[in-house]
């Protein structure tokens, strides 16, 4: 600020890096005054004037990491200042980056700005699933809505010329598997009760091996696609015994001898033991082991629990 506020020096570099300094940090602040007043000063006028001529000559924005600070920070009205600025050639290069920043941060109205305000022709389903991974469920309504027949048909020409009714669901591929990584039950529900989307058996198999029991629980007893015996694999690999339990209890897929091997190898002794007493016909393998070659392998793998051998007999 005090080199703003200062003579001008006959190097305008040095006005011009101090300048974008500026403009930068108020941008991650939210700061729109003081973006104004950086603007308008003279200082701004001739170092914009030369940014702009540098993009020309080069076609590399200067300014675009702003966009993507500034949705990341859910600064909206930063982000529609600088666009109303002059600043669109940098926006169309990083509206996808600005977009998932904003998508991550569950940022509504960053979201609503970009829609709205830009001719997007990105990668539509990455956003789609970066939505459901996170569990923004009101930005998916929000695309929804977006796509819906009575938004599009009232729509501006500038948004219909580029945009096709259900596009952004058309290119999204499994969804729901990564809001059933992410825990995300109310998603799920969501995409179940709104769109046509379908999810594999690994769905069900990634929410085990996360521990998500209800996740697991609602994929059961509301969808068809069922899982494999990757669903308590995982589960005991990771030591969500309740979830192994509750799998063995309620469905046929039963597991494999990794089953036991990943729950002895990341030291899960009460998994260990579990599936030991209860899934015998799973783990045929490792019932030609002697108890004190599961110890061995145990140990092998870096688990240092102590137990004795007739707790697996």
């Amino acid at each position: 600020m005090l080199r703003l506020h200062s003579p001008h020096s006959n190097a305008i570099e040095h006005w011009k890096t101090a300048w974008v300094q500026a403009v930068e940090q108020a941008s991650i602040c939210g700061n729109v005054l003081m973006l104004q007043w950086l603007v308008e000063h003279d200082v701004g006028k001739k170092a914009w004037e030369l940014l702009r001529s540098i993009e020309a000559r080069s076609g590399v924005p200067t300014l675009r990491d702003i966009f993507c600070v500034s949705a990341k920070r859910g600064h909206a009205n930063t982000i529609e200042f600088l666009y109303r600025q002059g600043l669109p050639d940098g926006f169309k290069c990083c509206a996808h980056d600005a977009m998932l920043a904003a998508v991550k941060g569950g940022h509504t109205a960053c979201v609503k700005w970009l829609l709205d305000s830009h001719l997007y022709n990105d990668d539509k389903s990455l956003v789609i699933h970066e939505c459901a991974k996170y569990g923004r469920l009101e930005i998916l309504k929000i695309f929804h809505d977006f796509e819906s027949p009575v938004t599009y048909d009232s729509a501006g020409l500038k948004r219909r010329r580029t945009s096709q009714a259900n596009s952004w669901w058309g290119s999204a591929r499994d969804p729901m598997h990564f809001a059933a990584k992410g825990g995300h039950l109310e998603v799920l529900k969501w995409f179940h009760t709104n769109s046509s989307q379908t999810c594999e058996a690994d769905t069900m198999d990634i929410a085990a091996g996360e521990g998500h029991l209800e996740v697991v629980k609602w994929l059961h007893y509301n969808r068809s696609e069922g899982c494999t015996f990757e669903a308590i694999d995982r589960a005991a690999s990771n030591g969500h015994l309740e979830v192994v339990q509750w799998l063995h209890s309620n469905r046929s897929e039963g597991c494999s001898f990794e089953a036991l091997y990943r729950a002895a190898e990341y030291g899960h002794f009460d998994v260990v033991k579990w599936l030991y007493e209860h899934c015998p016909s799973s783990i045929r393998r490792w019932r030609l082991l002697e108890p004190y070659d599961l110890v061995i392998c145990t140990l092998r793998a870096g688990w240092s629990h102590t137990f004795r051998p007739t707790e697996l007999t």
